[in-house]
């Protein structure tokens, strides 16, 4: 992404990766501590074996890149949507609002994950704001659209779920 995570992040060195150029030299221009690269999730440009931790935050798990990529002993962060995170949102949006699955996987090569769970309902004044930041935002019908843009100011719920995930030492 735009790094704004990375930055966050403590360590002596840190690498950033998005698909997006323009994302890239948005977080590099913001974050002089972090290298940051154009590269996918399923092809890092990390040697094996070289990273000690890997942050994956609301973005699909490349499982065999992973292995490949985090020492042992060495962990993922990984950060999700919880059961109800934006569920106020997707009830104006959608027909038929859905939960989010409330289950972490178990990944080949890690211990069984460590999880804590994040929720607050706080009240946000501009939802149309909030939802053009979500993936929400091109997978609604326009009837949605119509709904969410005439919103009022509500409470709305942000749900997470973080997940660590540690490599086995001998696998």
């Amino acid at each position: 992404g735009q790094g704004w995570y990375t930055k966050a992040l403590g360590g002596q060195l840190k690498y950033g990766f998005d698909l997006s150029r323009e994302a890239i030299r948005h977080a590099a221009g913001q974050d002089k501590g972090t290298h940051y690269a154009v590269a996918g999730i399923y092809d890092l440009p990390l040697a094996d074996g070289s990273a000690d931790v890997v942050t994956s935050i609301f973005t699909p798990l490349p499982e065999d890149e992973l292995q490949r990529v985090i020492r042992p002993g060495g962990s993922l962060i990984q950060v999700m949507p919880g059961p109800d995170h934006l569920l106020e949102l997707k009830e104006l949006a959608y027909e038929t609002a859905y939960r989010n699955p409330d289950k972490v996987r178990q990944l080949e090569g890690f211990e069984a994950p460590e999880c804590i769970h994040i929720q607050k309902t706080i009240p946000v004044s501009d939802v149309w704001d909030l939802f053009e930041m979500t993936p929400y935002r091109y997978h609604t019908p326009k009837e949605g659209l119509e709904r969410v843009k005439r919103a009022q100011p509500m409470e709305i719920t942000f749900d997470f779920v973080i997940a660590r995930h540690l490599r086995k030492e001998n696998d």
